[in-house]
């Protein structure tokens, strides 16, 4: 994360710092952290959100908010402040990954001995990190070509995917199997549409495939 962390941050910038702040109960609101984040407040962002609680509020209000605030600064400015707002939602994720991912939701079906639901067996609920995840992946793809930043931040979000252990976040393979009934992400396909050959994405598809 450090690299992204670097290339966000212009050198020289000495004042106008903002302060993070919300209420003692409270996680900073989601353009009070990427303001931070953007003057170089790193361990004061991921400290704010690394508290174990949930994430959900950060999602829907980078959803609300995370547009404008790119697009606040005008053309000249609107690809840090993209880059700054998906790499915030991979902090994000990464400081939430093993408190909240997913749900699965049983519906009484049968199981195989593969421990797959037999149809109609299973609901899966994606939960805020990986959503945060797919926010900033649609975020980072918008455009034909792909911007430079983008394999350093794809490569990011592949590390911060594996860390989590989840092949169906990663490929979705077991979504094409009967009993599973949620939105299928496959993240390490978007990587791939974007970057190509890259050998540390088809790695890491291979991996997720094999499990």
């Amino acid at each position: 994360m450090r690299a992204f962390r670097r290339a966000i941050c212009v050198a020289g910038i000495v004042a106008g710092v903002v302060v993070v702040r919300g209420r003692a109960d409270d996680r900073p609101t989601a353009t009070a952290l990427l303001d931070r984040y953007l003057h170089g407040g790193y361990d004061d962002v991921v400290a704010a959100l690394s508290t174990g609680s949930s994430l959900d509020g950060l999602l829907s209000q980078l959803k609300h908010d995370g547009h404008a605030w790119i697009d606040a600064d005008g053309p000249a400015e609107r690809n840090r402040r993209e880059l700054t707002a998906a790499t915030v939602a991979l902090e994000a994720a990464r400081a939430g990954e093993w408190h909240e991912w997913k749900l699965y939701v049983g519906m009484g079906g049968e199981r195989d001995a593969d421990g797959v639901p037999a149809p109609g067996g299973t609901i899966l609920y994606w939960r805020a990190p990986p959503l945060l995840i797919e926010w900033a992946c649609a975020l980072m793809r918008q455009g034909h070509q792909p911007k430079p930043i983008e394999r350093d931040w794809f490569l990011a979000s592949i590390a911060v995917s594996e860390r989590a252990e989840d092949f169906e976040f990663m490929v979705g393979e077991r979504h094409l199997r009967e009993g599973y009934n949620s939105d299928v992400i496959q993240h390490v396909r978007h990587a791939e549409l974007r970057l190509g050959n890259e050998p540390r994405v088809k790695l890491a598809q291979a991996i997720a495939e094999e499990f």
